[in-house]
């Protein structure tokens, strides 16, 4: 999810772009996921430039960990 987070923010790439360039068949699962890590949508996190979502976070490194979702 962090690369989603980089080519979001730093490419003119389409969410749907995003999703499939990272291996998701499934753009809608893409948005999803992004939304339950983040608590914001993958076009949200883009218009509002929130570079300040880290993964850093316990919560949100639980949460990059497929198993625990």
């Amino acid at each position: 999810m962090r690369e989603a987070q980089r080519l979001l923010y730093h490419s003119d790439l389409s969410v749907k772009e995003v999703a499939y360039a990272l291996g998701y068949e499934d753009d809608k699962y893409f948005n999803r996921l992004f939304s339950k890590i983040f608590g914001v949508s993958p076009g949200a996190f883009r218009k509002s430039g929130e570079a300040s979502i880290r993964l850093s976070d316990p919560a949100h490194q639980a949460l990059s960990d497929p198993k625990n979702i």
